[in-house]
C-alpha cells in the first residue's frame, strides 16, 4: 500500500458499513454538524443563577449523599 493511514486501510470497510447502516446518508459526520453550529462568544452566554434556597438544598443533598 502506498498510504498506510487508518482511512486508506479501512476505506472499503468504512464504505460498506456506512452503506449498510446509513444508506440514505441521514446522519451527517460529527465534524460537519459542529461546523454548521453557530459559535457564540463567551460574553453572550450567561450563567444561570439559582436562588439561595436551591443552592443550599443542593449542598445539603450532596452532603447527605456523601455520608450515606
Amino acid at each position: 500500500m502506498e498510504h498506510n493511514d487508518y482511512y486508506s486501510v479501512m476505506e472499503k470497510r468504512i464504505k460498506y458499513l456506512s452503506a449498510k447502516y446509513d444508506p440514505l446518508n441521514r446522519f451527517p459526520l460529527e465534524w460537519k454538524s459542529k461546523m454548521e453550529e453557530p459559535r457564540f462568544p463567551p460574553e453572550v452566554v450567561k450563567p444561570v443563577k439559582h436562588s439561595l434556597v436551591k443552592q443550599l438544598s443542593a449542598v445539603l443533598n450532596s452532603v447527605i449523599a456523601f455520608l450515606f
